[in-house]
């Protein structure tokens, strides 16, 4: 969705028409439908990227659900399983980095390092496509989580739901 065409501004009033005036002073719903516009304008192009995208929040989210959100929770995991979670994160991260970015770029490099060395192979890359903005939205989720864990960011799921409203 080009920023300079009709369906791209027809969908930001539809989508900042309702935030705006019906849902001004609701900020969880304002929330909430900012959250349904992104998975539709990510999706726009391509549904899977919107699947990708709903998946990698629902797993960092998940396991954000587990870290301390403020002192004095009362957490039944302990610091080694949260760290351990945090890990697992940064892992996961890393490793949807590694798939969609990386993996054609260093199968194509091996297979020229080998032809190099007189070893002909097979290896053929495969046909990923890279959702825009991965490495963006992944990042910040690694960074949310660390944040998270070390106490210098309220959990989102504190802040929105449990938390009382405006």
């Amino acid at each position: 969705m080009l920023v300079n065409s009709i369906i791209f501004w027809a969908f930001f009033l539809v989508v900042l028409l309702p935030y705006f005036c019906i849902l001004k002073k609701e900020a969880k719903w304002q929330n909430i439908w900012i959250l349904i516009a992104s998975y539709v304008f990510y999706g726009y192009e391509d549904w899977r990227m919107a699947l990708l995208l709903l998946a990698a929040t629902i797993i960092f989210f998940g396991l954000s659900l587990t870290l301390p959100c403020r002192e004095g929770t009362s957490n039944t995991i302990s610091e080694s399983h949260r760290k351990a979670l945090v890990t697992l994160g940064v892992i996961l991260g890393a490793g949807m980095l590694l798939y969609f970015k990386y993996l054609n770029f260093f199968i194509e490099q091996f297979a020229a390092l080998f032809e190099l060395m007189g070893v002909k192979t097979n290896f053929s890359s495969f046909n990923i496509i890279v959702p825009i903005g991965i490495s963006f939205f992944i990042i910040n989720q690694i960074a949310y989580m660390v944040e998270v864990h070390k106490g210098n960011m309220e959990s989102y799921f504190v802040v929105y739901v449990k938390a009382p409203f405006y």
